[in-house]
């Protein structure tokens, strides 16, 4: 008899970034007034696996131009008001005859960091407004993206002069299973059939006070020695170059400065490598929690010391299996994992050492 799948949890699927790369002309040119991407020292680009955004006015940064917004309240509504005109002007982008491109930015932002930033401890240069993005895990509950940020850096009258954002745009959301009862529950056909999520309340993030804001710390967020948080929704944002197909919720436990990272939902991986040392030879196994427990495996490796030698440097294929070995010597293992069912990802580094079998 198949396990009845926990409560449902809402999931996102990241949007193609190639629509975003192949728009980067028109962005730009709808965002920050570029005829190209490079203009003079005014540059714009896409990245084409995540689609994260990066602006940089080399004109105005580190010049000590002056005249930017210092008060906190006022930085914060310079940066909300630019993000909410572009992507009002980047719905109206197309890429070269696309769809229309997925939103630029999450709509619940909070504020991380706000503030002046001076160079090597010189005169303030200009101000930086940094959100954390947050996404609906429950129709109550929201969770941070862990990892992901939205920046923006203001110059002379509040005009915009840097952005950098750490976040995949989303295609659409869905729900999945709580990961509870997740494995039995997959098996079956059908099983992890999932539907539109409806509406979600979220909390609304509070203004800063006026001031400058210094950056958070442990004590701060109340995780510093002997402190222990409840379990958390978040979503864990992969790096740039790594494939993520949804952002799911995890719950993240913390107790001081350390943390215990579980998959929520049936759509939710965690990867590891374990590894044991056989003589001149390092064995290694893929740990996977969550999923449907039906996963393509996909290992890889490569060595920094011979990244500059005529074909040595680049990715090594070590095979397709739950397990591989490799030989004792200096190199870092890369593992992709791809549930069947879901279609989910998830991708794990590990540094392997020469007679240790120990990663970094």
């Amino acid at each position: 008899m198949l396990a009845a799948p926990g409560p449902a949890l809402r999931i996102y699927r990241t949007a193609d970034a190639a629509l975003l790369a192949n728009a980067q002309r028109e962005l730009g040119a709808a965002l920050f007034d570029l005829k190209e991407s490079d203009a003079g020292r005014r540059r714009f680009r896409v990245h084409p696996i995540s689609g994260y955004l990066h602006f940089a006015d080399e004109d105005a940064l580190w010049t000590g131009q002056g005249g930017f917004p210092r008060d906190a309240r006022d930085i914060e509504q310079h940066a909300r008001a630019f993000l909410q005109e572009a992507a009002k002007r980047a719905r109206g982008c197309r890429a070269s005859g696309a769809a229309a491109l997925p939103a630029l930015f999450p709509e619940d932002l909070r504020p991380l960091w706000i503030g002046t930033v001076a160079r090597n401890g010189g005169e303030a240069d200009h101000a930086l407004c940094q959100f954390a993005p947050y996404l609906p895990a429950t129709a109550e509950q929201a969770g941070r993206v862990e990892g992901g940020c939205v920046e923006v850096r203001l110059g002379k009258d509040g005009k915009v002069i840097g952005l950098s954002t750490r976040w995949r745009p989303l295609a659409g959301e869905t729900l999945s299973s709580a990961e509870e009862g997740a494995s039995s529950a997959a098996t079956a056909p059908g099983a992890n059939a999932i539907g539109p999520a409806q509406p979600a309340t979220v909390v609304q993030p509070r203004l800063p006070q006026a001031g400058t804001i210094d950056p958070p710390t442990a004590s701060a967020h109340g995780h510093g020695h002997g402190d222990e948080a409840p379990p958390e929704y978040v979503f864990w944002l992969d790096d740039e170059d790594a494939p993520q197909t949804f952002l799911a919720p995890h719950l993240l436990a913390l107790q001081g400065h350390h943390g215990t990272q579980s998959p929520a939902a049936q759509h939710s991986l965690v990867a590891d490598i374990l590894r044991r040392t056989r003589g001149e030879i390092v064995e290694l196994m893929a740990e996977v929690t969550g999923g449907s427990g039906s996963f393509d495996y996909a290992w890889a490796a490569w060595q920094p010391a011979a990244m500059f030698d005529e074909g040595g440097g680049g990715l090594r294929p070590l095979g397709s299996g739950p397990t591989t070995s490799v030989e004792s010597l200096e190199c870092c293992v890369v593992l992709g994992v791809r549930d069947r069912l879901t279609g989910s990802v998830c991708q794990v580094e590990r540094w392997v050492y020469p007679a240790l079998g120990a990663a970094a």
